[in-house]
């Protein structure tokens, strides 16, 4: 939910068409128990993201960090690293025709 929340903040597109791609958050593997898992995350949202400013970045942090996911824990400086993070691990894999993936864990 998290990453469909951002997509829709970078690409201004709706969240409930970005549910609908293909690769929104397909399950490629979960463990037995269920707490850890690899999910697949969208092209348009790493092509969004490989073409994201520094600015942009910054513009979108702060209404993310209000997403009701974030229980308002989160700070937006620290988002804002995180994604500069992810934008250039974005960079690297469009400049390799590579797809991203989502590890996750509860």
């Amino acid at each position: 939910m998290m990453m469909g929340t951002l997509e829709a903040l970078l690409t201004g597109s709706r969240y409930e068409d970005i549910t609908t791609r293909p690769r929104h958050a397909a399950t490629l593997k979960f463990s037995d128990d269920g707490a850890q898992g690899v999910l697949t995350v969208t092209d348009e949202f790493t092509s969004a993201l490989a073409t994201t400013t520094d600015d942009q970045i910054r513009a979108v942090a702060h209404p993310w960090s209000q997403t009701e996911e974030f229980w308002g824990l989160a700070d937006p400086a620290d988002l804002t690293e995180l994604l500069q993070d992810l934008r250039d691990l974005a960079v690297r894999a469009t400049q390799h025709q590579h797809h991203l993936y989502c590890w996750t864990s509860l």
